[in-house]
């Protein structure tokens, strides 16, 4: 052990990952994968415990996804090394947290069901929770499932509750979206500016974007905004800005 000991040693749960294949989001608008991956934490000794236990599922931020929430933090904890210091110093019981890939072509997702986007809500409820819950030992009920995030996630973390009352029996939102108008509306001039180099036409954007091999903080802006305009106001199955860019 480091003579810092900036690494704390707990007895350390285990990771699993299984794909599932959406019907749900087989035929989404943007051509995304339907084969989706799936990242379980299970508590240190899970195999031993032969108790069912309560389940937390996690919603990464924007930009981010299961895999990345789960990886390895120079200076500071990973969600599994939180989870095993957490469980050891009995802060909390041994759970099992469910962090799923629900990233997109926009950069990020907002888990809300979009024409424009594809059914991420329906995706999660309907597809992703029966499946674990019947794969590893949970307990049932609406009362030992709860739902967390950040940014984004903890955004969604609130929709959710507000959307399927009586099916989550916890919320966290961390550092959710809120205040759309003061959040987004500054940015409107420079998203204008970039897309004005495409016209206006965010599909060339879109494409662009990803052929690039080098990206700037303002396309990842754009990319945002294009998210999440697509998200919220979609238009005929497709992505409406929320400006008119010559005016």
């Amino acid at each position: 052990m480091s003579i810092y000991n900036h690494k704390q040693s707990y007895p350390k749960g285990s990771l699993h990952k299984f794909e599932i294949k959406s019907e749900l989001l087989r035929d989404n608008p943007l051509k995304d994968p339907y084969k989706r991956m799936v990242y379980v934490y299970l508590p240190a000794n899970y195999s031993e415990l032969e108790l069912e236990l309560p389940v937390m599922y996690y919603l990464a931020a924007y930009t981010n996804s299961g895999s990345g929430v789960v990886g390895w933090q120079a200076f500071g904890e990973s969600i599994t090394e939180r989870l095993d210091r957490l469980i050891a110093k009995e802060k909390i019981g041994p759970t099992i947290m469910v962090m799923p890939d629900c990233f997109t072509c926009l950069g990020g997702n907002q888990y809300i069901d979009s024409p424009a986007i594809g059914m991420y809500a329906a995706f999660i409820h309907q597809e992703l929770i029966p499946i674990v819950e019947e794969k590893f030992s949970i307990k049932k009920g609406w009362q030992h499932r709860a739902v967390l995030g950040k940014s984004s996630g903890g955004f969604a973390a609130i929709r959710f509750a507000m959307n399927f009352p009586g099916f989550w029996g916890a919320i966290a939102n961390h550092s959710g979206d809120t205040g759309f108008d003061v959040l987004y509306r500054r940015d409107f001039p420079t998203v204008a500016n970039v897309l004005a180099n495409y016209k206006g036409d965010v599909h060339h954007f879109i494409r662009r974007f990803w052929q690039a091999k080098k990206t700037h903080g303002t396309d990842i802006l754009t990319l945002m905004m294009i998210c999440m305009a697509a998200t919220y106001d979609p238009q005929d199955g497709d992505i409406q800005l929320p400006f008119d860019l010559k005016t």
